[in-house]
């Protein structure tokens, strides 16, 4: 294929590109168009040709600015932090594939969670978790369409789920379930962070967490939605009953080292949620359901986390039941109603999470030395997902002025465009792959719940 570069300017080569040199007095605009030519590579430049680009450039950027503030106008929010938690919706929605609803968790790869580190990961897929958080997002903000269109993709992983093998963490967005991970060894890495990789080898893993998040996905979306149809909830039985029978097991966890399985503290809270939400919804709507039984292993799953999940101790729940140190992710039991958020225990868990994990009120997701080794050299950033859960369970708390703190102090950390990446950096610098879906669900879900507690004002 050839192109053509069209301008009113002059142009001229510079290296191995193109460059003009022009003038722009205030509220002048100009235009250049790339556009394919034909094969034998003529493409006559004349004045019709120039008015041509002038008049599509401008078209095309009228018609773009129309499409996105008739879509904002949708956002329900209206609270103190509008101007952040639009530019999140905005990211959120640029992070969705429409032709199936599928929603990736950042459109890069290979950006380090460490300058010169090895954390160098594939995020352009769609995991499970990711997106189901991101349709909250899409409900909290009263954007149902693009919550309809994820719940189509969804129900697609619930009839694999149905089928009673583990649910992949993360699939391509036309749903393919292959993504071998592999080195690019003839790329230096983004200022010589190296691997390079492609594909994402723990698509593989085990990581009983995502059902909880589908779960949770499906009740809001039947809630705040359509109701859920009775063929989707065959499906979802089937794979409810999986997670029954197999919360016991050990997984690789939300944050999917690779040093080992462990019985993760997270993943026991929502495979809790999962049949939790499903109880919920089968008496709202008089949905068929074994509720014996799985309330059953639901009320086992929790007195598991609060016996061998709890260090009494140190007056904190862990990372996992076979370590004392603790973990961010654990930051999760009063956003998602496993534990008041006023709870003793919740309240040891959040001053020690404060005392571990927070550095200048960011907070790292777990201790790197201590509790599932991920196998990897190095160190990371701190989590910024972690970050805004700790804003929401400090509001929740009733430590609001405290939360918001943090929150306002992390907007700062946002770049120009009040755009994050998945991790900030020591020096206030994004960290790993950008911009994350992850730390906008945060932001917006934060947002939403510390203007509650703050109470009308400024």
């Amino acid at each position: 294929m050839k192109v053509s570069l069209v301008s009113r300017f002059p142009l001229g080569r510079q290296g191995d590109g193109v460059a003009a040199e022009f003038v722009l007095n205030p509220g002048e605009t100009t235009t250049f168009i790339l556009r394919q030519v034909e094969e034998d590579g003529h493409d006559s430049v004349h004045d019709g040709v120039l008015l041509e680009a002038r008049l599509v450039g401008t078209e095309a950027l009228t018609q773009t600015l129309a499409f996105w503030r008739q879509w904002l106008r949708k956002c329900n929010y209206s609270g103190r932090w509008r101007e952040m938690v639009h530019r999140s919706a905005l990211v959120l929605k640029l992070l969705t594939f429409a032709p199936t609803g599928a929603i990736v968790a950042a459109p890069t790869c290979g950006l380090p969670e460490e300058i010169g580190g090895v954390r160098n990961w594939d995020y352009r897929y769609t995991w499970v978790r990711d997106a189901a958080f991101t349709n909250y997002a899409f409900l909290r903000l009263g954007l149902t369409s693009e919550a309809e269109q994820f719940m189509a993709w969804l129900e697609q992983r619930a009839v694999e789920g149905a089928r009673g093998d583990p649910l992949q963490t993360m699939y391509r967005i036309d749903g393919g379930h292959e993504l071998p991970e592999e080195v690019l060894g003839h790329l230096d890495g983004y200022r010589g962070s190296r691997p390079v990789r492609v594909g994402n080898a723990a698509s593989e893993q085990l990581q009983l967490d995502i059902y909880g998040e589908l779960m949770d996905a499906v009740y809001l979306y039947d809630k705040y939605g359509t109701p859920t149809a009775y063929d989707f909830w065959c499906h979802l039985r089937k794979m409810l009953d999986w997670v029954a029978n197999n919360w016991e097991r050990a997984d690789d966890g939300i944050w999917e080292v690779r040093g080992g399985q462990q019985q993760f503290v997270y993943s026991k809270v929502q495979c809790w949620v999962a049949l939790d939400r499903a109880i919920r919804l089968a008496n709202k709507r008089s949905l068929p359901l074994d509720r014996t039984r799985l309330a059953a292993e639901r009320d086992r799953i929790y007195e598991a986390i609060m016996t061998r999940g709890w260090d009494t101790e140190r007056q904190t729940f862990v990372q996992h039941f076979a370590t004392d140190a603790v973990d961010a992710s654990n930051l999760i039991m009063p956003l998602v109603f496993f534990l008041s958020p006023t709870d003793p225990r919740m309240r040891g868990t959040l001053d020690r999470t404060m005392a571990e994990l927070v550095s200048d009120s960011l907070v790292h997701r777990y201790e790197i030395g201590r509790g599932a080794g991920d196998g990897l050299t190095g160190s990371e950033g701190t989590f910024n997902m972690c970050t805004f859960w700790l804003v929401e369970a400090l509001a929740r708390a009733g430590r609001a002025e405290e939360a918001r703190f943090i929150f306002e102090k992390m907007l700062t950390y946002a770049n120009h465009l009040g755009l994050y990446a998945e991790e900030t950096g020591p020096r206030g610098e994004a960290l790993g792959n950008f911009p994350q879906a992850f730390t906008h669900i945060g932001l917006i879900s934060a947002a939403f719940n510390l203007d509650r507690r703050l109470g009308v004002g400024p």
